[in-house]
Parts: C-alpha cells; sequence; structure tokens
C-alpha cells in the first residue's frame, strides 16, 4: 500500500467531503482516503498495483477505441462508435488516480453512460482488488 498526500481546491463543508470519497472509493485501487477539512489536505491510501496501459488499452478496445497515432510519450485512440471521438493516454507504466478518472469520464461521456460501467469493468479485472 501506498500514500499520497494531495491538496483539494473548493471543499466547502462536509457535502463536499462525503462526495469526493465517493467518487474516490469507486476505484478499484482505493482503499482508503481521508480529508481534513481545514487543512483541504486528503491523505489517499491505494495499492501499489496501479493500472498498467496495456490493460486500459485492451479494455477501451471493447468500446471500438484504436491506435491511431504514438507520439513520444503519448498514443492518441479513436473511435467511429457514436461518432469519432478521440482519447489521448500517456504512454507511462502507470497511470496516476486523476488521470485514469478522466480517461474514464471522457470515454463515459462519449457513449452516454455513467462512468461506473467502465469502473466495474476494472473492478470485475482486477478482483483481487475488492
Amino acid at each position: 500500500m501506498k500514500n499520497i498526500n494531495v491538496y483539494i481546491k473548493g471543499i466547502h463543508c462536509e457535502a463536499c467531503i462525503r462526495l469526493i470519497k465517493e467518487e474516490f472509493s469507486k476505484l478499484y485501487f482505493i482503499k482508503d482516503i481521508n480529508i481534513n477539512p481545514f487543512t483541504r489536505i486528503a491523505t489517499i491510501t491505494y495499492t501499489s498495483e496501479e493500472l498498467d496501459i496495456p490493460f486500459l488499452n485492451n479494455l477501451i478496445k471493447k468500446y471500438g477505441y484504436e491506435i491511431t497515432r504514438q507520439t513520444g510519450s503519448h498514443i492518441r485512440l479513436t473511435t467511429h462508435i457514436n461518432g469519432i471521438h478521440h482519447i489521448t493516454i500517456p504512454k507511462h507504466n502507470v497511470l496516476k488516480v486523476g488521470t485514469l478518472n478522466s480517461i474514464l469520464k471522457d470515454v463515459a461521456e462519449h457513449f452516454k453512460f455513467e462512468k461506473e460501467i467502465l469502473i466495474k469493468e476494472l473492478n470485475r479485472n482486477f478482483p483481487n482488488f475488492k
């Protein structure tokens, strides 16, 4: 397990904290999140085995995405399902939580379904993280 401290801008009340905790807890590798409402610092505990890029590429290929370009440290994927849509994924060994969240949100918005559908797919493919 690893810990990271993150400053979260815009926390105003307990409801903000509850919503942030709910969103983070949906990610399979997040084990715990504690937020100090006064300092706005979140301490996030997560597994050290983060999502690898080949797995993410295979997951989103299910939704019709194919690699259309690879430049430097980034991979561009495109789908023609529901119209043309492009996403760019950093070609790193692991993804940061915020980057993964943005990718999943972008794919879900394009296909007009909830991000939770993709998260459930991740959880099914990583059963030991539940």
